[in-house]
């Protein structure tokens, strides 16, 4: 039995804030539609990664082993 591999790309660009509290910044592209956020935390990046890729969520440490 075959199955198609599902994905989503994006460009992530990141970025320290000149400020002194060197906050982590980012902007993100959604490939396939070209939206393109600015994000003030890596928090509300995650946020918009998970959103556009259907809502799954990576839990650091789960097995995340692929089903060819």
């Amino acid at each position: 039995m075959s199955r198609e591999t599902e994905y989503v790309s994006f460009l992530v660009r990141l970025w320290r804030a000149p400020a002194e509290d060197r906050q982590w910044l980012a902007q993100a592209e959604h490939i396939p539609s070209g939206e393109q956020r600015y994000f003030a935390s890596l928090e509300e990046l995650f946020e918009f990664i998970r959103a556009l890729a259907g809502g799954e969520s990576f839990a650091p440490g789960a097995e995340n082993a692929r089903e060819d």
